[in-house]
């Protein structure tokens, strides 16, 4: 970490894709909101979510929810939250997440009677569940209200 005065800046990397540097692409059809500093490149997407199917029965805010989860291989600042091929999700992420999910269809069962809340739910999914730090995923208020694009 560099320190200038009070500021200090810290080196991003991308943990998920063998520590290399983020840089811009403006060519990202998804994930778009990081196309100015990127950890991914499009075909890095199709290749890793092509074959993702949505949950049967997924509501508007569901499919949000889980394309911001998806997007986190973009994100330029996920060595704070991807370590050892493990992903630390925010647990206010996982109960936003499954409370827009939870009417959806999983393993063929309404994930509500699946699942007795986000941090069950999201630990299902094998992430690890941190209470709402710096080392976790979460989906910022202002990315939230941007077109999930």
């Amino acid at each position: 970490m560099h320190t200038y005065g009070q500021t200090s800046l810290k080196l991003q990397y991308c943990s998920f894709f063998n520590n290399r540097a983020p840089k811009p692409q403006p060519s990202l059809k998804n994930c778009t909101w990081f196309r100015e500093n990127s950890c991914c490149m499009q075909e890095e997407i199709d290749a890793t979510f092509g074959r993702v199917k949505p949950l049967v029965g997924a509501s508007p805010d569901c499919l949000r929810y889980t394309n911001y989860l998806m997007c986190y291989i973009c994100d330029p600042l996920q060595d704070r939250f991807y370590c050892r091929e493990r992903l630390t999700v925010c647990e206010d992420f996982c109960d936003s997440w499954y409370r827009a999910c939870g009417s959806a269809i999983l393993k063929g069962s309404i994930i509500n009677s699946l699942y007795t809340n986000g941090g069950n739910f999201c630990e299902s999914r094998s992430f690890v569940v941190e209470q709402n730090t710096d080392t976790c995923f979460r989906v910022d208020s202002a990315l939230a209200s941007i077109n999930s694009g």
